[in-house]
């Protein structure tokens, strides 16, 4: 979403002028809101105690500290940190120096005046009624907040940063694990009682990403209810590879992840942050119109379908960025030992069996898409993202020993 010169004789234009112009903001588009996973990590205690800050704070009030002391031990939800500690952190994660989430403008935009807030209360693609929207929520414990969107249209887009967990698949975990994951967990647990600890293969792997680090420690029961309802979420490409060289273990994660999103899932998105950025994996020179030919990787991932070969790319709008869907996998240097090609084959797969034998889902799991952000101009702001696939040698990918595709056959 691109910022629209000022126009300071806006307020005496006809109200159903006015209208139209809300809407064209973009406020009632289809949306993206990012947010980061805070969890307990061995690295210290430091992003999910400044989740609870105030602005300009440097120590939690007695209030704060007491929600802060009630979460601190869960996965809670939190908007981006975008602070210059974060943009300078070396990490392979995409760090954004504008939050693009349009939960942020929308209340902005709904404070400025009454036509304004009818606008981007509930913008059903159907009507004015509320009811005729699928709202989901997600809880912002560190700001006390609930917010409120449209789950129909708009994506979860989660950010889990890096690993650091502190513990592993453990008794605990187990005994506070929400009822709708353990009892999706039969074939990941091997049909074990929930008071039985899950060691897989008796291999400890906290830290081994963000993503692992989530699994392995207990939910908040907002962020746990947020995510069964969630229709649409997006991951950063990056945050689906690991470094572990347990291969087994990976397929167990990624089945462990599916189990904790299929409930209610439509579309699962993986965000490429490299194309038109990265030069070092040579990205940069892709825009979302170059990425649009459907190849055979594609039509592995996606079918043949008529449906799906009619459909138009999904767009999503943000703060300074609009994401398109794409297509071409191998411009993007994908092959079938990618690791990010074969996580969305086996998460789809997974969550695909996982809905079949859940008689309490409501919407069928469509499959995975890609997506690539576009930086769009807002005066006065930098929107820029900064990106290091490679950090850390994250580009040496073990192809073959971790990702061979025969990992399929242990689903």
């Amino acid at each position: 979403m691109s910022s629209p010169a000022s126009f300071q004789l806006f307020t005496q234009l006809p109200p159903e002028l006015q209208l139209k112009v809300w809407h064209a903001t973009g406020a009632t588009a289809p949306s993206v809101h990012l947010l980061d996973v805070c969890f307990p990590s061995w690295r210290g205690p430091h992003r999910t105690y400044t989740a609870f800050l105030k602005p300009g704070a440097s120590v939690l009030d007695g209030r704060d500290e007491k929600r802060w002391i009630k979460y601190k031990d869960t996965v809670f939800l939190d908007v981006l940190d975008i602070s210059d500690e974060e943009l300078a952190r070396p990490t392979r994660v995409a760090r954004h120096r504008v939050d693009p989430s349009m939960f942020k403008f929308r209340h902005a935009l709904a404070a400025t005046c009454v036509d304004a807030a009818s606008t981007v209360a509930f913008p059903p693609p159907g009507g004015n009624n509320a009811s005729d929207v699928d709202i989901n929520t997600f809880y912002l414990p560190g700001r006390n907040q609930h917010v409120r969107y449209n789950n129909s249209t708009d994506v979860l887009h989660l950010r889990f940063r890096d690993g650091g967990a502190v513990t592993a698949f453990s008794q605990e975990a187990m005994l506070n694990m929400p009822d709708f994951i353990f009892d999706n967990l039969a074939t990941a647990a091997d049909d074990q009682p929930r008071d039985a600890p899950i060691m897989y293969e008796d291999r400890d792997v906290s830290g081994s990403n963000g993503i692992s680090a989530v699994l392995e420690s207990v939910w908040s029961s907002e962020m746990a209810q947020t995510m069964q309802s969630a229709r649409r979420i997006a991951l950063d490409v990056v945050e689906t590879w690991t470094d572990t060289a347990l291969g087994s273990l990976i397929i167990e994660e990624i089945a462990f992840l599916a189990c904790t999103v299929q409930h209610n899932l439509e579309v699962l998105y993986l965000v490429d942050y490299c194309a038109g950025r990265c030069r070092r994996c040579g990205k940069d020179r892709w825009a979302a119109r170059d990425l649009q030919t459907r190849g055979g990787m594609d039509k592995d991932l996606h079918g043949v379908s008529d449906e799906e070969r009619k459909r138009s790319p999904d767009v999503f709008c943000g703060v300074g960025k609009t994401y398109h869907e794409v297509f071409d996998l191998e411009k993007l240097g994908w092959n079938e030992q990618h690791p990010t090609y074969v996580f969305a084959r086996i998460i789809d797969e997974a969550i695909r069996s996982q809905q079949a034998e859940d008689p309490k889902g409501t919407v069928p799991f469509r499959g995975v898409r890609i997506l690539v952000a576009r930086d769009e101009e807002i005066e006065g702001l930098d929107t820029s993202i900064i990106v290091d696939c490679d950090h850390d040698g994250a580009l040496d990918y073990p192809q073959g020993k971790i990702w061979g595709m025969n990992a399929f056959a242990e689903i």
